[in-house]
This record gives structure tokens, sequence and C-alpha cells, in this order.
């Protein structure tokens, strides 16, 4: 068995970072590289926030459980000294992965949550928090949504995307066999590893006052 390991402190991913582990763990695999193989995220617990899952990888194992196995095992020099080091990494992450919230952008993101609920509740999008300038992704979690699938409103791109993680090298497929499926603006494109089924949406400025621009987040919602 082999596991495709991704180690994060406070670093944030790379674009399809999960959907490309997993891509290469299915090609080890099928290339009877090995019989099996998986993907694992390892980080503090801050790291994972409350997303509750393990981010797009099929397993998570935290860095506070690292420390309780060598904080367990005899003590001895070696185990206190990485049982320290896990600390030091636990307590740089709790400080250090606390991007500054902008007020403009948090602002806006309560706003387009409070609209969501009261006009696409079926969307589930979560309450947000304060936001950092640049946060422009916003993502829905509806509760009939498959695994390694993602909802999302692109604000600045101007897209409502359904992304298929994992699913770049099936694009020809997809849009053969969903062809019948697809309204006129749906498009079918690769984004990294994935596949995404796109529509064309107004682009909006999170910086901006939502009430300036809710005709265009009422359009977006309309599409996802």
């Amino acid at each position: 068995m082999r596991v495709l390991i991704e180690n994060k402190v406070d670093a944030g991913f790379q674009r399809d970072q999960a959907a490309r582990y997993r891509e290469r763990a299915k090609i080890y695999a099928a290339e009877a590289d090995c019989l099996e193989a998986t993907t694992l995220l390892i980080a503090p617990a801050v790291y994972l926030g409350d997303a509750g899952n393990a981010l797009g990888f099929d397993a998570v194992l935290t860095y506070e459980e690292i420390r309780s196995w060598f904080t367990a095992s005899p003590s001895d020099a070696r185990a206190t000294y990485k049982a320290a080091v896990l600390t030091a990494a636990i307590n740089k992450a709790t400080i250090g992965y606390n991007p500054i919230a902008n007020d403009a952008v948090s602002s806006f993101w309560h706003a387009y949550w409070q609209f969501s609920g009261f006009n696409a509740p079926e969307l589930s999008m979560k309450r947000p928090g304060g936001k950092p300038a640049g946060s422009t992704w916003i993502y829905f979690a509806p509760p009939n949504l498959p695994r390694e699938t993602w909802l999302v409103h692109k604000l600045a791109d101007g897209y409502v995307e359904l992304t298929i993680g994992g699913a770049a090298g099936r694009i020809g497929e997809m849009q053969t066999k969903l062809q019948a499926l697809l309204e006129s603006r749906m498009i079918i494109e690769r984004a990294g590893m994935s596949a995404a089924i796109r529509i064309p949406v107004p682009t909006i400025n999170a910086g901006r006052l939502f009430t300036e621009q809710h005709e265009a987040v009422a359009l977006g919602l309309a599409e996802a």
C-alpha cells in the first residue's frame, strides 16, 4: 500500500491540490505500482477549521493526534523532543493562520449569506466568518451533492461552477454523455485535474456594497 501525504502547517492549498493527489494515487494503483493507494492530509486541528472533513483527501491526521501518540509512548528524550516540535508547529498554526479580515468583504459575504438563505435555502450556504480581501469563491453545501464535487460561485471570475474532482481526463466522455442535459449556456472545461461545468454570470466585486450588486447576486444564485 502507498500513502501520499500532504503536510500543512499554515500555508494554503494550491489549486486542485487534493484532486491531483487522488489522481496520482489512482495512477499508482492502475499501473500496479501498488495494490492500493490513498491520500492523507496531516495538519494542526486549527487548519481544518469548521470544515468537518478531510478537505478533499481520503483521510486526515492532526498534529494533536500525533503528539498524543508520542506523549503516550514511554518517556524518552526522542519522544519528548518530537512532541515539543509538534507543539511549536501547533502554536505557529494557531497564531499564524489568521488572515486579516477585511470589513467591506466580510460585510458583503454576510449580506450574500442572508440573501442566499432567504432566496436559495436549498444551496445550504454556511454562515461566513470574517473574510480577508481577495475572498471571491463562495462554496455551497447542498446535502445531495456527491462526494468530491463542489458547487461554487466564483464572483470575480464570472462563473457558477460545478467541479468534479479528478475528472480532467474525462472531458470528452462528459461532453458526449451530458450533451442532452446541458443548457445552452453551460460549458464543460478542464480545471486543473478536475472537470468543471460552468455557467457565465455577471462578475461581482466583493469589496463593494452588496446593495449595489444584489441583482448580479440573484442571477448567480438562480444559476447555482
